[in-house]
């Protein structure tokens, strides 16, 4: 996990400048979600949202493979790119800010920090360096995982959601309201303070009380995770690979994890 570790952290710095061209340039949204991403599988690039221009939209991409930033218009045309590889974070949003003022954009505050903290990364005043093409394949696999489970667990509900990565704590996942006084969110988190390792969640949001967490049925696959800060269903990846290694697949896993809150938190008095 060390080394998928290592690129969730590198991925999570590179991807910034993508939230600042949505503060910037996509229209405001009260919860902040024009900050936002998407990991595209088929493209296999990060993406944020569309931004208007005059007679078209442009969307500001990151493509794995190469580190490269694109921007494209409505027909997926390279309006204008540059690697990031070799450059520091200022050199790269300079370059950025020079593109999107060719496109006609006011890049104003476009460099200014963010509404939120980053960690603390040990490379992020270094070049950007290249990342090993076997780790990008094993983050993608796990990416694409997230939005198919999210995928599953929208269907499940029958609702509509949108499944993003939330530049703060780059999490793959979705918040929605399967009933009128239940909120959940549920997704793929990278390490943090709640789990040693990536992981996915689960976890309910009432609109009026408080989930009473101590008394939380079995989980089949996976761990509840009760804490003051934060209380939920976690399935850490290593429970995922070591199942996988005795002849289940990750969906299979994933699936029996899901099953019991996905009923408990709708089903739990406040």
């Amino acid at each position: 996990m060390q080394v998928y570790n290592q690129t969730d952290r590198r991925l999570h710095w590179l991807c910034q400048p993508i939230a600042k061209a949505g503060r910037s340039f996509a229209p405001p949204q009260d919860d902040d979600s024009h900050m936002n991403l998407y990991f595209d599988a088929l493209g296999e690039r990060l993406s944020g949202r569309w931004i208007p221009l005059d007679k078209e939209r442009v969307l500001l991409t990151l493509k794995l493979h190469t580190l490269e930033f694109e921007w494209v218009n409505d027909d997926f045309q390279v309006m204008a790119s540059c690697t990031s590889v070799g450059k520091t974070m200022a050199e790269l949003e300079e370059a950025l800010a020079a593109h999107a003022q060719t496109l006609g954009l006011n890049t104003e505050g476009f460099k200014a920090p963010l509404n939120y903290d980053m960690p603390t990364y040990p490379f992020a005043q270094e070049a950007i360096q290249t990342i090993e093409q076997e780790a990008l394949q094993h983050w993608m696999h796990y990416r694409k995982l997230a939005n198919d489970a999210c995928t599953w667990v929208l269907g499940y509900w029958q609702i509509l959601g949108d499944i993003r990565i939330w530049p703060h704590h780059f999490d793959t996942g979705i918040f929605v309201y399967p009933t009128d006084q239940m909120g959940v969110g549920f997704g793929w988190a990278m390490q943090d303070q709640m789990c040693t390792e990536p992981y996915f969640y689960m976890a309910g949001y009432p609109k009026q009380g408080i989930i009473d967490y101590g008394e939380v049925p079995d989980l089949t696959k996976g761990v509840w995770c009760i804490h003051d800060e934060w209380s939920g269903a976690t399935l850490p990846c290593s429970t995922l690979e070591a199942a996988e290694d005795k002849g289940q697949t990750k969906d299979q896993v994933i699936s029996e994890f899901l099953r019991t809150p996905l009923k408990w938190y709708l089903q739990t008095p406040l």
